[in-house]
This record gives structure tokens, C-alpha cells and sequence, in this order.
């Protein structure tokens, strides 16, 4: 075997050992991103199941402020409590009542 036939084959043994090297760099840099791409999905769902978690709350707590808003509304409104505004407002209370007898005749004309 001559020199240029051993250079040339410790050449291309050089060659496939580079390859597989590169190849398995290659091979862990995929596996590395796959990896690191799962981890950024699964951190997308999580966030995205908190929030939907909190608008959960949310709503739950603006239905119960709701239901507490019109049972005031509903206490408010009642017979008892305005008699008790008014007697609060401090105003005259009327005796007499006299109401306008409406006869039916024109009361104003253009």
C-alpha cells in the first residue's frame, strides 16, 4: 500500500468519524428544541387554564355581588323603606286632599 492510499484512508475514516459526530450533534440539537417547543406548549396550556380559571372566579363573584345588589334593590324598593326615606326628608305631611274635577269640557284650545 502506498502512502497516498494509506493517507486517504485514514482521511475518509477521519470523514465518517466526523460525520457521526455531526450527526449526533445534530440528533441532540433536535432533541433539545423538541424538547425545549413541548415545555413552551405545555407552559401555554397551563397559563391559559389559569385564566380561564380566574374569569371562572370572576364571574361567580360578579353573579353573587349581582344577586346581593338586586335583593337591595328589591329592600329598597319596598313600602316600608320608602315610608322611612320619606319621613327622613323632614316634609309636610298633607291633611287635606283636593283633587281638580275634571268636567269633560275643553280646558285649552289652540
Amino acid at each position: 500500500m502506498t502512502f497516498a492510499q494509506k493517507l486517504f484512508q485514514s482521511w475518509s475514516g477521519r470523514k465518517r468519524e466526523n460525520n457521526l459526530v455531526i450527526f449526533n450533534c445534530l440528533a441532540i440539537t433536535l432533541i433539545l428544541i423538541t424538547a425545549g417547543i413541548y415545555l413552551f406548549q405545555i407552559n401555554v396550556g397551563v397559563n391559559h387554564c389559569l385564566e380561564i380559571e380566574r374569569a371562572e372566579e370572576q364571574v361567580k363573584s360578579l353573579k353573587m355581588e349581582n344577586e346581593k345588589l338586586l335583593k337591595e334593590t328589591a329592600g329598597l324598593g319596598s313600602m316600608a323603606n320608602i315610608a322611612q326615606i320619606i319621613q327622613g326628608l323632614k316634609m309636610v305631611k298633607v291633611d287635606q286632599v283636593d283633587y281638580l274635577v275634571f268636567s269633560g269640557e275643553v280646558l285649552a284650545e289652540k
